[in-house]
């Protein structure tokens, strides 16, 4: 999804943390995001995140052709827990560690608990992936996305008639989702939507 950098005075870094993470966020980006020029990165770990991001954005900020960029900064991380919980992500110290006047912004767009979490905001896609019935009582089951985890996906999948196991990274049941659905139904996701657009004057 990287674009041509040259002409480029504005750009956005995305980063995200694993496969499930990129096979999801890139059909987002395609969808919502086609007029921000970005560059995207996967971390591929949730662990040390704030030194990791500040890692890769010294090594690109410091690149002869990148010092005419303006960078807005957008990291998709998962929480691990609920909203009460302290989050790993602090953008303050992220700036700090930097301290390039190129980074106007940095700005986390967090999934509580974890992106599987965001899948059930679609459980009709879900279900027919795997071949269950969606009934009011498996709506009412699992009617609150943000206290739901990969592991209650996992015993999803096991009562599916296919008998599949849950996958982490599965293009297939990826590109099942109706990301539609889960973008007006999550109200984090739209309103992280909302602010890159916005902030590329694209809103």
């Amino acid at each position: 999804m990287n674009k041509t950098l040259g002409k480029k005075k504005k750009l956005a870094y995305i980063f995200y943390e694993g496969d499930t993470e990129e096979l999801f966020y890139k059909r987002i980006f395609f969808k919502y995001l086609r007029g921000v020029p970005n560059k995207t990165k996967n971390l591929e770990t949730g662990t040390n995140i704030n030194k990791r991001i500040a890692s890769e954005l010294c090594y690109f900020l410091n690149k002869k052709e990148n010092k005419g960029l303006d960078i807005y900064v957008y990291a998709f991380t998962d929480r691990e827990g609920m909203k009460s919980d302290i989050s790993e992500f602090d953008g303050e110290a992220i700036k700090k560690a930097l301290n390039k006047k190129q980074v106007k912004k940095i700005e986390n767009i967090e999934a509580i608990i974890m992106i599987e979490s965001w899948f059930f905001y679609d459980l009709e896609g879900i279900c027919d992936y795997i071949g269950l019935s969606y009934t009011d009582s498996l709506q009412r089951t699992y009617s609150n996305p943000e206290r739901l985890t990969h592991k209650e996906l996992q015993g999803l999948f096991r009562k599916g008639t296919r008998r599949q196991h849950y996958i982490k990274g599965e293009k297939g049941f990826l590109e099942k989702l109706d990301i539609d659905k889960i973008k007006r139904k999550c109200t984090a996701l739209k309103e992280g939507i909302h602010m890159i657009n916005e902030d590329f004057g694209l809103d």
